[in-house]
């Protein structure tokens, strides 16, 4: 890669780091093509981009952004993981580190400008999505309407019932 194509990917890598919402650090050594092309659809489906960039570059790219804190984490055999929404690339993330232990390793990653670990992004995962905690929050906020409704239907109910087997004699 030459100098002029080396200056423009880091240019290009600072705008995307710039307005990725997260970025996570991984170490794939030993993933094959079929691992990555699955590792990358994965996080494609949740909004999140799965980059191999030289690490020289990503420092340099790292330098002027928000997420710079992740820079010290990188070395070696690195990838990065821009999300859109990084509660859902943890939760791709870890799925997929879980399933090949021996070829992922998560390192550390930026949300929110805050540098979390391996056992942070672990527990952000485990979090419930958006769609349940407003599924919870309906449900809760809908049983006493429905146990009151049940409550007040169950005397007309019974006299109902005793009409009708009145009626049966």
């Amino acid at each position: 890669m030459i100098r002029a194509q080396k200056v423009e990917r880091v240019k290009a890598l600072t705008k995307e780091l710039e307005n990725a919402a997260g970025v996570f650090v991984t170490r794939g050594e030993g993933l094959d093509a079929t691992q990555t092309y699955e590792l990358r659809c994965r996080l494609n489906e949740v909004g999140a981009q799965f980059r191999v960039v030289k690490n020289r570059l990503v420092r340099i790219a790292l330098a002027d952004t928000p997420v710079k804190a992740v820079a010290d984490t990188v070395a070696g055999a690195t990838a990065l993981v821009l999300a859109e929404d990084p509660l859902a690339a943890a939760k791709a993330l870890t799925k997929f580190a879980n399933d090949n232990k021996q070829h992922l390793t998560l390192v550390s990653g930026v949300v929110d400008g805050e540098l979390i670990d391996e056992t942070t992004i672990k527990a952000l995962a485990a979090l419930p999505s958006q769609d349940e905690l407003r599924a919870k929050i309906l449900g809760l906020l809908m049983t006493p309407a429905s146990r009151l409704a049940r409550v007040t239907q169950a005397p007309a109910q019974h006299l109902a019932a005793v009409l009708a087997a009145r009626a049966a004699q």
